[in-house]
């Protein structure tokens, strides 16, 4: 019995460990990332990871307000160029297609959800009529180019530039929030 317990304990400790170097845990602390996460929510990142488009990631950012670290989905790979015109995204001269899905329940009569496609990846962004028109065109050699998927109050890489490689973390694959689980 006294082995079975000391065996156990020992795998017990070897997965803990095992998970210590390859899941870091992070808490989402703006709302820059609605609808897809809220402030507040908790996600689990896998360290050791290849970043695709529409990917969530967690960066180190040392230009970012109050915080180190940032939470933003991945738009243009090292090598892309990327255009933002009008609230229109284009990577390599192609159209990142975006769909209304609908209104959002807010103060702001004028908040939109739009479901987005980047390549194979779709996700959810919210804009509004009005908000902040940019105009970027970077050909990012070895860094990516991330942004919010609330677009009209996300500070990322339209603000702070390109995030190289070497300055991200981890890329979030579960969101452990108290409303619903999400994979990503």
């Amino acid at each position: 019995m006294k082995k079975a317990t000391t065996v156990a304990s020992v795998m017990a400790f070897g997965a803990a460990l095992l998970l210590w170097h390859l899941v870091e845990v992070y808490v989402v602390y703006s709302e820059s990332m609605q609808p897809t996460l809220d402030s507040g929510d908790i996600v689990l990142c896998q360290k050791k990871m290849k970043i695709h488009y529409g990917d969530l990631v967690v960066f180190k950012q040392e230009k970012y307000k109050n915080q180190n670290t940032g939470i933003k989905r991945v738009i243009a790979l090292p090598g892309d160029d990327v255009v933002y015109l009008n609230k229109t995204l284009f990577i390599n001269s192609i159209e990142a297609k975006k769909t209304l899905v609908g209104k959002l329940k807010s103060d702001n009569m004028n908040d939109l959800l739009y479901s987005q496609t980047l390549f194979d990846a779709s996700f959810s962004i919210h804009e509004s009529y009005f908000g902040k028109k940019h105009t970027v065109r970077i050909n990012s050699l070895d860094s990516y180019f991330l942004m919010g998927d609330n677009r009209d109050q996300s500070t990322d890489s339209r603000h702070f530039g390109l995030i190289p490689e070497t300055s991200i973390i981890c890329k979030v694959f579960v969101s452990l929030n108290g409303k619903s689980w999400k994979k990503f």
